[in-house]
């Protein structure tokens, strides 16, 4: 099997190597180097990398996490069964029983670990999904002792098998987005199902006759490659890459499946299985030479994130500093803005507030800052919702920003202007869940810079691109609603519509913001910015001077 994955991470090194953000992300060359070495469930709960994350563009080796687990679990389950063995031999006790014992005691402590992690820890977790493959073993075990082949067994099973297909198919269908669920029990009758499912095919011949009409065994024989391409296929043309109506995108998505599906199987799977031209030991020195050779290949891909060109909050007492100069998911993306390398410190301080989205936009902002008579502070904290992510300790230097933070900016910095910017943090996380927590915030945030003279420039959120859909129209209603009656009710403060920056029509959004987020070029945002949310910003704090005098 390893060879057809190998196989397939080659395909996508290959894209990235023709085409840079060909998958909309630059650090798939960390990603592919963790799949190929079978660590990369783990790899991603380091990362906090989930396939319905907000702000993430998936990676395409995101499946590569299932395979992960089955390796390493295939590594630990003979370790684990020699121990148990040996001690059932020592004591003449029956094996197959000493094997249910010990597999329903791991699974047992897997689904517990579960429970206690959660989210995409338990998700991707090799200890927390062991307990699917140990509902497998326990079902191995329990036909090779004959259990389930009395003829009472096979005909329940014959019946109850319909009736789990049924089950997982619905499942499947209706279970919600998150995982979380998953653990609370339901993994286990999942499991469960799905073992009983198989169990119930093998006892008749009548049972599920769907399972063995010819497509779909032939589906099942070419599902580990169908499995491997479908995942990258479906990233690699979806509306980002490929504009055309949704019916054309699934009917090419069809089609490239099929055929990379087939190609897999007959070319590679199909020889490597029936040894043609290969004994073990020349198979696996193949594979590992291709390995070394694909992790050679990968690792000029992987950026090197380079340092700030200056402390972003220079002035601050450390601890407040080090919240706003927090990396967040910036640690992973190998990127940073790219600032002005020396403003003239005589000019009065502009902030720009916001999450990781103003982060990036501060680097071309720089530039246009002392256009508009200001050097600026980019104090953009990335992952990071107005006034502190709602649970958090706000003491915790490696925290976000609060609202007292806000206060001893405006106090230190004494800026005579404010930015704020609200993107996917502050639109899908605080504003979508609290709209009430939202509205207070920036009530308050506002009037901590406005007690201190600030102009206060708010900027309404910037529409998405149409393939990028971590926002609800709703909720950026709602957030331009508070900004409006905000900017209304107090002087000094404006609500702006950033002169039309992020416009989903704009011809070179794609390459401006290639994850439909960031500005990753910022080279192209300096020129965008300088067209656009630099002028707006101008009029919009003339008139916010205006009003406050």
């Amino acid at each position: 099997l390893a060879p057809m994955a190998l196989v397939t991470l080659a395909g996508i090194t290959a894209a990235t190597m023709i085409r840079p953000f060909f998958w909309g992300r630059d650090d798939v060359g960390g990603d592919t180097i963790a799949a190929a070495l079978h660590g990369v469930n783990w790899w991603f709960v380091s990362g906090s990398r989930g396939y319905d994350g907000p702000t993430d563009i998936p990676s395409p080796v995101q499946h590569f996490w299932s395979l992960s687990v089955e390796e390493q679990f295939y590594l630990v389950l003979p370790l684990l069964l020699a121990a148990a063995l040996w001690w059932a031999a020592r004591r003449s006790l029956n094996r197959v029983s000493v094997v249910v014992v010990t597999a329903s005691v791991a699974a047992a402590a897997s689904v517990v670990i579960g429970l206690l992690t959660g989210g995409e820890r338990a998700y991707f977790g090799t200890d927390t999904r062991a307990v699917e493959l140990l509902v497998g073993v326990i079902a191995g075990a329990l036909a090779h002792d004959g259990t389930l082949s009395d003829a009472r067994t096979r005909r329940l099973l014959g019946r109850v098998g319909p009736v789990m297909l049924a089950g997982l198919i619905a499942t499947w269908v209706a279970a919600p987005a998150s995982t979380q669920w998953m653990f609370n029990g339901w993994l286990v009758l999942v499991a469960g199902a799905a073992a009983v499912l198989v169990a119930g095919a093998d006892a008749t011949a009548e049972t599920v006759g769907l399972l063995r009409h010819p497509v779909a065994v032939g589906i099942g024989r070419r599902s580990y490659s169908l499995y491997l391409v479908h995942w990258p296929v479906l990233l690699a043309t979806d509306p980002r890459t490929l504009d055309t109506p949704s019916a054309v995108r699934w009917a090419v998505r069809f089609v490239v499946i099929v055929a990379l599906t087939e190609l897999g199987y007959r070319i590679v799977e199909t020889p490597i299985r029936r040894r043609r031209g290969f004994g073990g030991v020349r198979l696996a020195a193949a594979y590992l030479g291709a390995l070394v050779v694909l992790i050679v290949l990968v690792l000029p891909t992987i950026p090197t994130a380079t340092a700030p060109s200056q402390p972003l909050a220079t002035g601050l007492p450390p601890t407040v500093a080090s919240r706003f100069e927090r990396d967040g998911e910036l640690a992973r993306l190998g990127r940073r803005p790219e600032m002005l390398p020396q403003p003239d410190d005589d000019l009065p301080a502009l902030v720009l507030r916001g999450d990781s989205t103003a982060r990036f936009l501060g680097g071309p902002l720089s530039y246009y800052a002392p256009e508009l008579g200001y050097r600026l502070v980019n104090l953009g904290a990335p992952g990071c919702v107005l006034g502190g992510n709602p649970g958090s300790d706000p003491d915790l230097p490696e925290g976000c920003p609060t609202i007292a933070d806000e206060r001893v900016v405006a106090e230190v910095l004494a800026p005579e202007a404010v930015v704020f910017t609200f993107g996917i943090a502050d639109v899908a996380f605080l504003a979508a869940e609290q709209p009430e927590l939202f509205a207070q915030r920036v009530e308050e945030a506002v009037s901590a810079y406005s007690e201190v003279g600030a102009s206060v420039v708010l900027v309404a959120p910037w529409p998405e691109p149409t393939w990028q859909q971590a926002t609800r129209p709703a909720d950026l209603a709602t957030v331009t609603s508070t900004l409006t009656r905000v900017a209304d009710e107090t002087d000094g403060v404006v609500l702006s519509d950033g002169g039309g920056l992020f416009d989903g029509e704009r011809q070179d959004d794609r390459a401006l913001r290639p994850d439909g987020v960031h500005i990753y070029d910022q080279a192209l945002g300096r020129r965008v910015v300088a067209d656009t949310l630099g002028p707006a910003l101008g009029e919009a704090l003339r008139e916010a001077s205006a009003e406050a005098t």
